[in-house]
């Protein structure tokens, strides 16, 4: 199977730079054109793919693209311009998943304590964004942006998160981001927030009446929105709920070995305070609203994408080559556990992989 081809690939590549005590930026770079490589060549591969090439296929011009009304009005841009370029979809796709690789490629690249290592969990996470959509597009935005929330550079921070919005309208909820990495939260803080999250979504309903109330309220809709918002839940995102409470396990064993590893990591990453407080925010969005409403759920992904910055500094834990490297096959596990649950759930939409070579 070639996740799991590129997945051993990944890891000899880590592996002999984590022997070395190296991060080389052309293997970091030449796995980065594989992903946009794939991503560019898939065909049939990856969710809602019949809807999204109906899009760029259905429309023309320019008055056709902006004004439907079926994504956002960057992603439909996007596709115009592509189109005006060369009236072929596979096209679009690598311009897709260059520009949504490249721009999480930077930050990983940079943030990371393990480059190549930090590919290897992205691959495991996220497929590589080999099949990216219009939100995987604006999460690499978003990610971007961690440039510009570091420097403090609250305008052009902003302004990233716009055109984000201009392509997925999620992206909004990212601006709480630049102020949590900011602040300093202590472990119980940290934990009392996630405690609380958990007791509210365990009573039954509530986030649910409360959300569509003040959607209601705020917007003087008659709760139209709110039930549309309910409606494209059930209907997209029953999977999401399916896998809600192994996610919720998995939270509840790894988010006490980011709290516990702080003091040895700090001392040696800055970033990892800030990053934590990010994650973890990411974290009470999904426990809150993961049974209530699944499609908000889409707004935490962001927040989670700062686990693989977490992830490669735990290395730094370790104080003795043996213990880095115990670190190192435990996190491997880890990841392969993550790219086998995903792959299970998505199974028919990701295998076989389809390429436009092979495509009938």
């Amino acid at each position: 199977m070639i996740y799991f081809m590129i997945f051993s690939l990944l890891f000899v590549l880590a592996s002999k730079n984590f022997f070395n005590d190296l991060s080389r930026k052309l293997e970091f770079y030449l796995v980065c054109c594989l992903f946009i490589i794939l991503g560019g060549i898939r065909w049939k591969v990856g969710t809602d793919w019949y809807s999204y090439i109906f899009f760029f296929e259905i429309n023309s011009s320019f008055a056709d693209f902006m004004g439907s009304m079926t994504f956002e009005p960057g992603y439909a841009l996007l596709n115009y311009i592509s189109k005006a370029i060369c009236n072929d979809y596979s096209v679009f796709l690598f311009i897709l998943a260059f520009f949504t690789v490249l721009l999480k490629a930077r930050p990983l690249y940079f943030f990371s304590t393990f480059p190549i290592f930090s590919l290897l969990i992205y691959f495991s996470f996220y497929l590589g964004d080999i099949a990216a959509v219009r939100q995987s597009l604006a999460i690499s935005i978003l990610v971007f942006s961690t440039f510009y929330i570091v420097e403090k550079k609250l305008f052009l921070f902003l302004t990233l998160i716009l055109i984000a919005s201009l392509i997925h309208i999620s992206s909004i909820a990212f601006i709480p981001a630049y102020f949590l990495y900011h602040k300093k939260i202590s472990n119980m803080v940290l934990v009392l927030s996630l405690l609380i999250a958990l007791v509210i979504s365990l009573i039954p309903g509530f986030m649910h009446r409360l959300l569509t109330g003040i959607i209601s309220f705020v917007l003087r809709d008659d709760g139209r929105l709110a039930l549309k918002i309910e409606m494209y839940s059930e209907l997209n995102f029953a999977e999401e709920v399916k896998g809600g409470m192994l996610s919720l396990l998995k939270r509840v064993i790894i988010i006490p070995v980011y709290l516990l590893a702080r003091p040895y990591v700090l001392p040696k990453y800055r970033h990892y305070d800030g990053f934590l407080n990010i994650f973890l925010f990411g974290n009470i969005l999904y426990i809150l609203f993961y049974q209530s409403f699944p499609v908000i759920v889409r707004a935490s992904t962001p927040f989670l994408f700062y686990e693989i910055f977490l992830l490669t500094s735990l290395l730094l834990a370790g104080r003795t080559f043996y213990q880095k490297l115990a670190i190192y096959f435990i996190i491997s596990l880890y990841c392969i556990s993550k790219l086998w649950f995903f792959l299970s759930i998505y199974w028919d939409l990701y295998i076989p992989y389809i390429s436009i070579f092979t495509k009938k």
